[in-house]
């Protein structure tokens, strides 16, 4: 008997007198010729096909003659087996979060699998460390809760009835926790030849990928595209880049399980710092010819002295004061693009008040654009113009920098803190003095300074040869000041300023009041002298004027002085008898801490009284009477009462502080200086 594919081979030895055999066959024993299949007149060697490899098959044999068939002979079994399959050609192996997952190609005639692993490299079925798992029916094998980081090998038999295969080529991988997010909230912060990139951490990132290009929609390995690679923290600065440029960014991050997908795409622009503002605007309207001379200072040394490059400049024309808070928009501003000064603006009309600002750009990258200068305005129609450029203090263009010395009467400063140093001070740096910030005087709080005085080679100007600093938006200069720390009483000079009584005035005026109190040489206990910086008027006029300084200093024995308790009182003198109407009534350290209140549309009205600094740096008590906000009179037509007092004491806080001025002269003809120097008042008449 012998076993093949799918069949049995059947031999017998042959009988004498036998004429014929019969071949009976049953998958069960014992065989019966009742019960058996039969091959009638089988010849031996007999090839029993059809068999199913792997099932028993049982076998009798019986000679026949013409006498009859013989009994059954000895029974014998046979199974038909398969060939030894081949083994599986290709396996792979996937690595996974903590699993491996192996497959391979199936193999012909196999009936299952067996899986032989190791954590050796050329392991052989049988060894030490070697794990075998039979019987798998599918060409795949998910190989669960391994180590994430630690290597797995791999061997595959086939299995049939024939036997097993020969082992597979070996396989190996790694399981592997799944790669990090992707980065989210990336921003990109633009910067001067530079930008700042930023973006939230993805868990289980070691490292980013950060991509760029000129052109959106970036592909990493795309053609354009440029990986920075590791990358450890959660920012990056790019350095080095063309301002005005666009460049667009992506970031991946990269961990154990490999790279993430990209982020979301930002693009910015790389940008310089904006220029200066322009100094030194003025607008003058002449009578005869309805248009606007505009004029400016240029900026000079932007971006550095070291290489300046040409600046352009607008110009923008409002109706409204107050232009810097909307001179952007086009419903309300004129824009007149790329102007060169002095700027004639010729699209007027008769009989209207304009305002200007200017600003400086950066022609290569002009939305590289300063801040507005300062406010100046023109009417059309009658000679002048409005103020002078660059200063707070108010609505009238006051300047901002300190030229002529002054004392604090009452130890507090304008803005009503109390003094705390001295002048120049001594600061946290050996070679540069600080300033008692109370004073209310430049430098502010929030400036620092990088040398005393302060003469910016930004913002000078050469006139005549001579260089100047003009009045600007940051301090420049600083002259000398002191504190009466002792209390002492001091007499003083009252000046009711410029043209307060040369000029005629209407229902709708708007009267500037200011008033200055000095000590000089002609009065007695005045011996010394203090610093003040010279003082030079570089362009406009009156109200158009700016002045700046050589950096020279002179010795005045001529300073102000400030007094917590000015008072600023106006009365509207009664006519055919009755008692005149008081329509302002305030003193300056009523107005420590209080806010001023809108009205009159786009118009503050001032409800407090307070010192400041005109344009040639001195210390002026100002304020803006405006009669078209006068109530309280049946008819603003007629003379009002403009008194200028010392209160004998003054209220700050919780404490009671005695007055320490008394007025001894006044400067002005038509001015009365009370017998008690505690008072001084003009008259002025409403057309």
């Amino acid at each position: 008997m012998q076993p093949g594919d799918e069949l049995n081979t059947v031999q017998w030895p042959a009988v004498a007198g036998a004429t014929s055999y019969n071949l009976y066959w049953s998958e069960t024993t014992p065989v019966a010729k009742a019960t058996a299949q039969v091959v009638t007149g089988a010849v031996s060697p007999y090839l029993h096909t059809g068999r199913t490899n792997g099932r028993l098959v049982y076998y009798a044999v019986t000679s026949v003659n013409a006498d009859g068939e013989s009994a059954l002979s000895t029974e014998i079994g046979a199974m038909p087996v398969a060939p030894v399959p081949a083994p599986p050609g290709t396996v792979n192996a996937t690595p996974g979060d903590g699993m491996v997952t192996i497959d391979w190609a199936p193999v012909s005639r196999a009936d299952s699998y067996t899986l032989y692993w190791s954590n050796t490299a050329g392991f052989a079925p049988g060894g030490a460390g070697v794990t075998k798992i039979e019987n798998i029916q599918a060409t795949s094998y998910a190989h669960l809760t391994l180590t994430n980081g630690t290597a797995y090998y791999y061997l595959v038999t086939a299995v049939n009835t024939g036997g097993e295969s020969v082992v597979s080529a070996e396989a190996s991988a790694t399981p592997l926790p799944p790669a990090p997010g992707a980065p989210a909230n990336l921003t990109a912060t633009t910067g001067d030849t530079h930008v700042h990139l930023s973006w939230s951490g993805s868990q289980g990132a070691t490292s980013y990928n950060v991509y760029w290009s000129n052109t959106a929609g970036i592909v990493p390995g795309a053609v354009g595209v440029t990986q920075i690679p590791g990358v450890t923290t959660t920012s990056y600065e790019p350095t080095g880049l063309t301002n005005g440029d666009t460049y667009y960014y992506v970031v991946s991050a990269i961990g154990a399980g490999g790279e993430s997908a990209v982020s979301s795409e930002v693009s910015v622009r790389p940008l310089p710092p904006a220029p200066p503002a322009p100094l030194g605007l003025t607008a003058i309207a002449p009578k005869d010819v309805t248009q606007v001379t505009v004029q400016w200072f240029d900026v000079t040394d932007y971006p550095s002295a070291v290489s300046p490059i040409q600046l352009g400049y607008h110009i923008y024309r409002g109706l409204q004061p107050g232009l810097a808070t909307y001179y952007k928009d086009a419903s309300r501003a004129t824009k007149i693009a790329n102007v060169t000064a002095p700027f004639v603006d010729a699209t007027v009309a008769n009989a209207t008040t304009y305002y200007y600002v200017v600003t400086s750009f950066v022609p290569a990258i002009p939305d590289v654009e300063s801040a507005p200068s300062g406010e100046v305005s023109a009417t059309t129609g009658r000679a002048g113009g409005g103020g002078g450029g660059g200063g707070g203090g108010g609505d009238t263009g006051f300047g901002n920098n300190l030229s002529f010395p002054i004392v604090f009467a009452d130890g507090y400063g304008i803005t009503g803190l109390k003094l705390a140093g001295t002048w120049p001070g001594t600061g946290p740096f050996t070679t540069l003095p600080t300033f008692d910030f109370n004073t209310g005087l430049r430098p502010l709080s929030t400036e620092t300074l990088t040398s005393f005085p302060l003469l910016s080679s930004a913002t000078a100007v050469s006139l005549g040869g001579t260089t100047y600093y003009p009045q600007a938006t940051a301090s420049t200069w600083q002259a000398e000041w002191r504190n009466n720390a002792t209390g002492a009483q001091m007499e003083a000079i009252v000046d009711w300023g410029d043209a307060l009584l040369s000029k005629t005035y209407t229902s709708s005026s708007i009267v500037r009041i200011e008033t200055t109190l000095k000590q000089d040489a002609t009065i007695a206990g005045v011996t010394d002298t203090m610093t003040a910086y010279r003082m030079a008027l570089l362009s406009g006029s009156q109200t158009t004027e700016l002045q700046g300084t050589d950096g020279t200093t002179i010795a005045s024995p001529t300073r102000n002085v400030f007094a917590i308790n000015a008072r600023l009182k106006i009365e509207k003198i009664a006519t055919g008898g009755g008692a005149d109407t008081v329509v302002f009534d305030k003193a300056v350290y009523e107005g420590f801490g209080a806010s001023e209140e809108g009205g009159g549309g786009s118009t503050v009205v001032s409800t407090k009284y307070g010192a400041e600094l005109n344009v040639a740096g001195s210390i002026v008590y100002g304020y803006n009477f405006r009669l078209s906000s006068v109530t309280g009179v049946p008819n603003k037509a007629g003379q009002y009462r403009i008194t200028f007092s010392l209160d004998p004491q003054a209220t700050v806080g919780t404490e009671t502080v005695p007055n320490h001025v008394t007025m001894v002269s006044k400067s002005d003809a038509g001015a009365t200086l009370a017998t008690d120097g505690l008072s001084s008042s003009v008259v002025i008449t409403v057309n």
